[in-house]
């Protein structure tokens, strides 16, 4: 007589699928992470190469470096009350903690200083261009007070819930939630389009000398690459907002929307080092301050600092000018139309205080 024994039908419940939840939070963070590692190599590489740069860039830069590194400590301890501390917890996702804060508030303020500051650009560049360097600053203090809109809106209401927690995900998408991220992503996109033209249109009308027709080009794709890409992101955001409302896809974009301007400043501001590379000669001499000439000025280059005081260049690209020889510290630049133009009118001179390449 034998016996059989059949295993038990044990039927293991389906786990409900969070990724739309959880993916989004944890990829922009990473990626939030990694633009905060570019911008503190780009600082250190701005206060190495400019350490007598203009009080006002100087403020920019390290302000938004500290509000930067304010961001970064709210979204590392979301990060761990999410995914450490609350391991499991899908129920913890309906907080958004301080995602109003370091997302849509901070970040469209960091963004609407960047783009002020390209404005500032415009103005330098042609003052009879400033009524659209005016236009294009209202248009980045509208979607400012669209991101703080929204971000005040989300402290009010941090709740945020799923279907299959019982509601729909995000009460973020009714009336008054909609109207400020249009307002927020869509100021954000028209904004940077808008420099990324202007700016290109003004450099290559420019009347410049064929010694530094590379340096404007060079700058202009700069200023083209950098504005499009964040244009890009703020459009894609919104897309992902409107398009796909019940899951919080759009957030991975918008973590990551103040580290991109606040890179995009730091890159354009440093950029000045590699165009003195291409065009400003250096003696290879420590503390040398060889003499440059700018709208008919003769100013001190500041001096070439090194790793050590044996004089040992860093093995940075930005940080290393160009070593020239002699004979060429003495072959005087010729100077364009612009330069002749703002050395016949000193009350127009750039408030760049450097090389004419500083301009741009």
């Amino acid at each position: 007589m034998s016996f059989t024994t059949e295993a038990p039908n044990i039927v293991t419940p389906l786990v409900p699928n969070y990724a739309h939840i959880v993916s989004p939070f944890l990829i922009g963070a990473l990626l939030n992470f990694f633009f905060f590692g570019t911008l503190l190599v780009q600082v250190y590489v701005y206060r190495v190469c400019f350490p007598k740069d203009r009080l006002g860039f100087k403020f920019l830069v390290y302000f938004i470096l500290l509000a930067m590194t304010a961001c970064i400590c709210l979204n590392a301890a979301d990060i761990e009350y999410w995914f450490g501390t609350g391991f499991g917890q899908i129920q913890r996702f309906t907080d958004s903690r301080n995602v109003g804060f370091y997302v849509p508030l901070m970040g469209s303020f960091i963004a609407m200083l960047v783009q002020i500051f390209f404005c500032y650009r415009i103005v330098v560049i042609r003052r009879a261009a400033w009524p659209l360097a005016f236009l294009i600053a209202l248009i980045s203090m509208a979607q400012c007070a669209g991101g703080m809109g929204s971000g005040i809106l989300g402290y009010m209401d941090p709740n945020m819930t799923d279907e299959v927690l019982g509601t729909n995900l995000f009460p973020l998408h009714d009336n008054k939630h909609t109207i400020l991220a249009y307002l927020w992503l869509i100021g954000d996109a028209v904004a940077d389009v808008l420099i990324a033209i202007t700016m290109t249109f003004l450099l290559l009308k420019a009347d410049v000398v064929p010694a530094t027709r590379e340096i404007v080009h060079k700058v202009t794709t700069l200023v083209v690459e950098t504005n499009i890409f964040s244009a890009i992101i703020a459009v894609l955001s919104l897309l992902l907002f409107v398009g796909i409302p019940d899951t919080s896809y759009f957030a991975c974009p918008t973590f990551i929307l103040s580290g991109i301007y606040a890179n995009t400043l730091l890159l354009s501001l440093n950029n000045r080092a590699t165009s003195k590379e291409d065009s400003v000669p250096a003696s290879s001499h420590y503390g040398a301050t060889p003499s440059v000439s700018v709208a008919g000025r003769d100013r001190q280059q500041a001096p070439v600092y090194s790793a050590s005081s044996r004089g040992r260049m860093l093995s940075v690209p930005a940080m290393s000018f160009a070593r020239r020889s002699e004979e060429e510290e003495k072959t005087p630049r010729a100077r364009s139309s612009i330069e002749n133009k703002w050395r016949d009118d000193p009350e127009s001179e750039s408030e760049y205080g450097g090389d004419a390449e500083d301009r741009v």
